[in-house]
């Protein structure tokens, strides 16, 4: 959470400086709003809107940057993959994890992966934003040769 009451811009830095020196595989980062009934809701020193956004925009940076360089650390490598997305985009993309939870990409123009949660050897060959494209390292079985998890 950034920008919660009476997070000060030091504390923010260090939080931040924290972030980016772990390198974290994986984070969910989001700006603190108002609840009500909450506690947090009355306490004082209150973090500005604009500013609460802005910090969570650079701790989000931080963050998948981290995430990045997590991921390109298995480039090359061959890791089971269960597939938990039918498609990732229009060009017939199949979307993963792997155990580790890197987001991994497969064409699949001929619908060989199957629709629903099933696990594949995939080499991990190059970072695309923040998703890893795979490649098979045989052809990729048809859906019912597949494990079911």
């Amino acid at each position: 959470i950034v920008g919660f009451p009476g997070e000060t811009d030091e504390e923010f830095a260090a939080s931040l400086a924290f972030v980016d020196a772990i390198g974290f595989a994986r984070t969910h980062v989001f700006t603190y709003s108002e609840r009500p009934g909450t506690r947090a809701v009355d306490l004082p020193d209150k973090v500005p809107h604009a500013d609460r956004r802005a910090r969570c925009a650079e701790m989000r940076a931080v963050a998948e940057r981290g995430e990045r360089d997590f991921a390109a650390k298995f480039l090359g490598e061959t890791m089971a993959v269960v597939w938990d997305d039918a498609k990732a985009n229009a060009s017939h993309a199949r979307a993963g994890l792997t155990d580790n939870y890197i987001r991994v990409v497969l064409d699949d123009p001929d619908g060989a992966l199957p629709t629903r949660l099933a696990t594949s050897q995939i080499k991990l060959s190059a970072l695309e934003g923040q998703v890893i494209r795979g490649l098979p390292i045989a052809p990729v079985p048809s859906r019912r040769a597949l494990q079911v998890v």
